[in-house]
């Protein structure tokens, strides 16, 4: 009769505490998802990695800009030999580029010595002039083109910024959901470790008291021993899974962050995006980054087709200086209608291989980025439905299972009270137990993978970091 009531109190407590696996009680060293992602965005490195790249494009487009900059040029040329001056020049002169192919000069020039170049203007000069394409060149060259694969790299660079974000976050949105997978496995072990070796306890009392044949006592060792295996082997894995997760935490120092064992994901999270219509989710990858980054490619291409068109057109540079050999600082008239100096340069290749070779393979890359692009479509669209067909199928399975746990839960709560009134046996029970075990299991599989699924929805759109 006292074995009995023994047992009685014994089960009783195992019902309640270890059948669920859980403990309810509030607990302030917790990690919320929300709370991660806020750490991730805020202080992960790959974050202030993707910034400093598009500064670094943010710079490249100054540089290219810097093509158009006005420059100051001065100059001093002189020589002296055997007391005679053979020749001294010096000058100084502003040139001003333009966006449109034209370059404005400005200068002063003194020329003066016994054998100086007979076309140069002898003592004091200035000019006022201009140089300019006429035909290849004149609707667009090279500077312009910097400046515009410039731009176009800006733009990339955003959005690699934005691609290397998703990539990060959502890896570190897996570590976070594998991490509390096993945080949850772990306490489910232990709890059923405790049961079992609590049970095994009763037993050999029970056999002690005569109660009980020797043969329970190695039955309920062995599943004892079956679950410290599984508890190790969750230590085991929820090590690993913590050491991944802080490879995605860091402090506002920069210093790496190794999340403490006190740590623990909340009870009963649920705090998943809202999953949209396969519809709406798919006319949103245009949206995606990878996307935009071949648009922006595509556009690039076609501006090196622009600038390649233009080798297909002879060279024509048009030069023209209005001179003025006044001494005064502030002659009565500072360029003359006659004195001025004019040139022209033309070159016309015969066959214009070299052109047509170039453009036609602008052309090409052009025809190789389209197809790419068809690909990369097919590709995001494909993911996409993946991500989002596997967030509605887990959702589904995860109600299903959660009920068969608890329809498991409840058959092994009945069997550990049979069992306490002598009803049952230690095999009825293992297989109970065993049951609600890897059911439970399952479900938090389950609910790890449905959580991913549902912010891969967001990372296949691209979205992830944009949120």
């Amino acid at each position: 009769m006292r074995s009995n009531k023994i047992f009685h109190f014994f089960f009783a407590f195992l019902v309640c505490q270890l059948a669920f696996g859980q403990d309810n009680s509030p607990d302030p060293n917790t990690l919320s998802i929300d709370e991660f992602i806020s750490v991730v965005r805020a202080y992960h490195p790959v974050f202030r990695q993707s910034d400093l790249q598009y500064e670094s494009s943010l710079e490249s487009l100054k540089a290219a800009r810097g093509g158009f900059d006005p420059a100051l040029q001065m100059s001093l040329d002189e020589k002296q030999f055997d007391q005679k001056e053979y020749f001294r020049y010096s000058g100084a002169n502003l040139k001003i580029p333009t966006w449109y192919g034209l370059d404005f000069q400005a200068g002063l020039a003194q020329n003066d010595g016994e054998r100086i170049f007979p076309e140069l203007t002898p003592g004091r000069s200035q000019y006022l002039g201009l140089k300019m394409p006429l035909l290849q060149g004149l609707a667009y060259d090279k500077r312009r083109n910097a400046v515009q694969q410039a731009k176009q790299m800006v733009l990339f660079s955003n959005e690699e910024r934005i691609s290397m974000r998703n990539q990060t976050l959502f890896a570190g949105i897996k570590a976070y959901y594998d991490w509390k997978l096993w945080v949850e496995q772990k306490k489910l072990a232990d709890s059923l470790a405790t049961a079992n070796r609590l049970r095994f306890e009763m037993v050999r009392s029970g056999f002690f008291l005569g109660e009980r044949p020797a043969i329970d006592t190695v039955e309920a060792l062995s599943q004892w021993q079956q679950y410290q295996i599984i508890q190790i082997e969750a230590e085991q894995k929820l090590l690993e899974a913590r050491f991944e997760l802080s490879n995605f935490l860091w402090l506002e120092n920069g210093n790496y962050y190794d999340i403490p064992e006190r740590v623990s994901p909340p009870e009963n999270e649920v705090n998943l995006p809202v999953l949209l219509s396969l519809t709406q989710c798919l006319d949103q990858a245009v949206l995606h980054p990878k996307w935009k980054q071949a648009g922006i490619k595509l556009k690039s291409l076609d501006l090196e087709k622009r600038l390649k068109f233009q080798m297909l057109l002879p060279t024509a540079d048009l030069g023209f200086q209005s001179l003025s050999a006044d001494q005064r600082l502030f002659p009565a008239q500072v360029f003359p209608q006659d004195n001025f100096k004019l040139g022209i340069d033309l070159q016309i290749p015969l066959f214009f291989r070299q052109g047509r070779g170039e453009y036609n393979r602008a052309k090409i890359k052009i025809r190789e980025q389209k197809l790419e692009m068809d690909i990369l479509n097919a590709g995001l669209r494909n993911e996409i439905r993946k991500y989002h067909n596997d967030a509605a199928q887990f959702a589904v399975q995860v109600n299903i299972q959660t009920e068969a746990t608890e329809n498991y839960r409840q058959l092994y709560a009945a069997e550990l009270e049979r069992f306490s009134t002598g009803e049952s046996s230690l095999f009825l029970i293992n297989q109970r137990e065993n049951k609600y075990l890897e059911s439970r299991q399952k479900l938090l599989y389950l609910q790890a993978k449905s959580a991913v699924s549902a912010y891969g929805v967001s990372y296949a759109m691209g979205s992830l970091a944009r949120e």
